[in-house]
């Protein structure tokens, strides 16, 4: 189930991000206008700015959602490539974690990256799955997890540890 689902919405889910009331309600909670409580909605707000300002300046094609973000955000926070929880920032500034992206950060990521942020091209993983993804394909990625399987046991045995 995809947290879009998750989400029980009262209206179109376009109204609550195009800032219109009412909102919706999540856990018994009424989301107003501003009011982007719920800390994974508030980070898609901020993945669809972000990826937006990001597409204009490269000049690729843009045309998701925020919904479609929600789409394919993974079911329990859990990055779909690592298998690990995704960090959520905090909301709060005296948060020592506030404003720097961990390497748990959940990041929107483009999988084929010259075809833009459209539609069926994108996903929610760890930043550090999208960096291992930055500059390589997928079996570049597997060449190396292999390359680097076999030093490690190269050096382990050499290192006897």
């Amino acid at each position: 189930m995809s947290q879009l689902e998750l989400f029980q919405l009262d209206k179109d889910l376009s109204c609550f991000f195009e800032r219109q009331e009412p909102v919706y309600r999540h856990d018994g909670k009424i989301f107003m206008e501003g009011g982007y409580r719920d800390p994974v909605l508030r980070k898609v707000q901020l993945m669809w700015k972000r990826a937006k300002d990001r597409a204009r300046e490269k000049e690729l094609p843009f045309n998701i959602t925020k919904a479609d973000i929600l789409t394919v955000w993974p079911p329990h926070n859990i990055c779909p490539a690592l298998g690990i929880e995704l960090h959520i920032a905090p909301k709060a500034k005296d948060d020592p974690d506030y404003g720097y992206a961990v390497y748990n950060s959940a990041s929107l990521d483009r999988i084929i990256p010259e075809r833009g942020y459209v539609k069926n091209n994108i996903a929610v993983v760890s930043s550090l799955a999208n960096n291992i993804m930055s500059y390589a394909t997928p079996k570049q990625v597997i060449k190396v997890a292999k390359y680097y399987n076999k030093k490690y046991d190269e050096v382990k045995d050499k290192l006897n540890v």
